[in-house]
């Protein structure tokens, strides 16, 4: 084989390798309708390239290589389709969507069973090809054909695996979704009820307030008539005052060394005037004993 054609194989898987994996994990940017075939078409076309360039070659190890190069390119984008859909199911974890979530997770599975079964398949038919080609080789047909089997067969089994671990995800999902719903509602709720509650307190604290403004009112119209009242006070105090001192004024100028010297002979009068009395109170009892 020549070393032009080894060349041109090993750059051709790591561009069909790199192709098939931006179709895979780029497919949200794609917008096409048959792009879900595209990496089953690239394995295809992998196949028929190795098979061409394998036309000339004899030796039965290296061949195998390249054919068997064509299975581990259906399994790379199987493996790169899986790692997507993980991907793409954890991004989208807290997404409402749940029906485009599974529709999204078949679509990953799909293409990972087709590129893992069209490795298989298109690797056998290039193997198969290559001994038509070269008959001398003939007898290994059918060990290849077991092994392939039985390959398929351990494929069948973990798919089958996959899709039930995939399916207790997503119902293990829905429950969550379910539980974190009803969470929601409650805080919702919860969080009316607060509302509610401090609007309450907001009008009881403005009806609280418009009657504090009242009652300030009339505390200040009260405080201004007992203003008005001690000023009344104030100048009733202020006249008395005043009169007081007049009168403290007017005694000062009153004679009352003379006053007091009429006031003696005012008592010695009324003394002597006593003394007459008692005498004629004396003569009457006098008589009236007589008289008796």
């Amino acid at each position: 084989m020549l070393r032009t054609s080894k060349t041109v194989l090993n750059g051709a898987f790591l561009l069909f390798a790199v192709g098939g994996f931006a179709l895979i994990f780029f497919d949200q940017q794609i917008d096409h309708q048959y792009l879900f075939f595209a990496p089953t078409a690239l394995v295809m076309f992998y196949a028929l390239l190795v098979h061409r360039l394998l036309a000339n070659c004899y030796e039965q190890t290296l061949a195998d290589h390249h054919i068997d190069s064509v299975y581990f390119l259906g399994f790379l984008f199987t493996l790169v389709s899986l790692i997507t859909l993980f991907y793409r199911l954890q991004s989208g974890l807290n997404a409402a969507d749940g029906s485009a979530q599974i529709s999204q997770a078949f679509y990953y599975v799909g293409v990972s069973v087709s590129t893992s079964i069209a490795g298989v398949l298109f690797r056998n038919m290039a193997r198969g090809a290559w001994l038509r080609d070269h008959p001398e080789d003939s007898d290994n047909l059918e060990k290849s054909y077991q092994l392939l089997k039985s390959i398929a067969d351990s494929f069948s089994v973990n798919y089958r695996q996959t899709f039930e671990q995939i399916q207790l995800f997503l119902s293990e999902r829905r429950e969550s979704l379910s539980v974190l719903s009803d969470k929601e509602t409650e805080y919702l709720a919860a969080l009316e009820r607060f509302i509610g509650a401090t609007n309450g307190f907001s009008h009881g604290l403005d009806h609280s307030g418009r009657e504090l403004s009242a009652r300030l009112q009339q505390l200040s119209e009260q405080l201004a008539l007992h203003g008005e009242t001690v000023a009344g006070f104030t100048q009733l105090g202020a006249a008395f005052t005043q009169t007081a001192a007049q009168l403290h004024t007017q005694a000062e100028r009153a004679p009352l060394a003379a006053i007091n010297q009429e006031l003696e002979q005012f008592h010695g009068g009324v003394g002597e005037l006593n003394r007459v009395l008692d005498s004629v109170i004396t003569l009457l009892e006098a008589r009236v004993e007589r008289v008796g």
